[in-house]
């Protein structure tokens, strides 16, 4: 995949990665504490020969435009499309947390998107990062150096009961003790395999 660049928008600078191909153009949101530089799918859709485009998040990547939401983002999305001279999309590929934005992208006609892609989506209607912990903490524990020791430490939580507890804790509006309490066993084994194949 080529380097990133950086491109200026009212709001400021936005971290992105463009690879150039003969097919439509595709554009693609990544997930929360990644940046455009983490492949998300660009390199198979470039290889497919699609030009591709990822844009790193409002909270992410070597330059950042502050806490957004993803309704917010999506104009600063279209200025690096408009400077990129890009107006129609063979389709917006959202992952993770880059889902909404991608949603968003989709209802916004001067993107001219045709077709929506969401992988591992995850909903929500507040600005990312929620914190700064959790954009420090981000960016440390997905260092590449350190990535391959969180996901095995993420592997062996999901092994026990109190471990699933914990990580399944912050994904819960209710307390654990009240959900985790629902989960049949059945659900808790498709959540450690969930974990596990992280």
């Amino acid at each position: 995949m080529p380097a990133t660049r950086i491109v200026s928008t009212t709001a400021g600078p936005v971290e992105i990665v463009h690879a150039l191909g003969p097919r439509p153009p595709v554009l693609i949101l990544p997930g929360g504490q990644c940046s455009a530089a983490v492949d998300h799918g660009q390199s198979l859709y470039a290889e497919a020969g699609h030009e591709a485009i990822a844009i790193s998040g409002p909270g992410c990547g070597a330059k950042r435009v502050g806490a957004l939401t993803s309704a917010e983002f999506i104009p600063l999305a279209r200025e690096v499309c408009e400077h990129l001279g890009l107006a129609v999309f063979g389709a917006a590929v959202g992952v993770s947390f880059g889902g909404l934005q991608a949603v968003h992208t989709v209802r916004d006609s001067g993107l001219g998107i045709r077709r929506l892609v969401l992988h591992s989506c995850a909903a929500s209607a507040l600005p990312f990062p929620v914190t700064r912990a959790t954009t420090i903490g981000g960016r440390l524990a997905f260092l590449p150096v350190v990535q391959g020791a969180v996901w095995g430490l993420v592997h062996r939580m999901a092994r026990s009961d109190s471990g699933l507890r914990r990580m399944l804790a912050p994904l819960s509006r209710p307390p654990i003790a009240e959900s985790w309490s629902q989960l049949s066993a059945a659900d808790r084994t498709t959540s450690r395999e969930l974990f596990r194949a992280m």
